[in-house]
């Protein structure tokens, strides 16, 4: 990640970051070196351990991308403005420096998270968890004409409350929507047998 940020990574940076940029000005090239210019700099200035140093997590280095996050977003949040249009209607005002320096921090994040094997992996089997109780919930269902018997009390609303669903899908969705992580992943645990719990462990809080 380091590497896109320093001098010789730019032209990779900026060119996919182009590429992905929908209906990109004609300038929008030399705006991305350029924002690319005024980033390096300024995490050269105050925080070259980042840039000279492979990241493992110290205490130092957490410290200085801890900061550094913070100035950041300090710094793109005060620039961000509401102001008034001729019609008397309020819209949103960013400085296009500032907006240059997020498309590059997002070009980043895409290049070394969304787009990391490990992350695509995970996703992977979090779509199949989510399609595994999606089914499972549908089916029983449609099997009683009611909830499942399964599904925890706060979730039981979704079935027997007039919550603008008009169809199974929607309160199967819903449900599975008031969820955490660990709940969608404890309840499927419980449902496909691969992680059985303890009856006295509340399986939803």
């Amino acid at each position: 990640m380091a590497s896109d940020l320093r001098r010789g990574g730019r032209d990779h940076l900026v060119a996919t970051a182009v590429s992905g940029w929908f209906d990109a000005p004609s300038d929008a090239g030399s705006r991305l070196q350029d924002a690319h210019t005024r980033l390096r700099d300024l995490i050269e200035i105050g925080y070259a351990d980042i840039l000279s140093q492979t990241f493992v997590g110290t205490r130092e280095q957490r410290v200085s991308l801890r900061t550094l996050t913070s100035e950041l977003i300090g710094r793109y949040v005060r620039e961000t403005k509401l102001r008034d249009d001729y019609d008397g209607s309020c819209y949103l005002s960013i400085p296009k420096e500032y907006s240059d320096e997020v498309i590059l921090l997002k070009q980043i994040t895409r290049n070394y998270i969304i787009s990391n094997p490990s992350l695509a992996a995970q996703q992977r089997g979090q779509k199949r968890v989510l399609e595994d109780l999606f089914s499972m919930l549908i089916a029983d269902t449609k099997a009683t004409g009611r909830y499942p018997e399964y599904i925890p009390h706060r979730l039981r609303t979704y079935w027997v409350d007039d919550t603008g669903a008009t169809d199974d899908a929607r309160k199967v969705c819903d449900a599975l929507c008031s969820l955490t992580e660990k709940e969608i992943v404890a309840l499927h645990g419980r449902l496909t047998g691969t992680s059985a719990g303890s009856v006295l462990d509340p399986l939803i809080r």
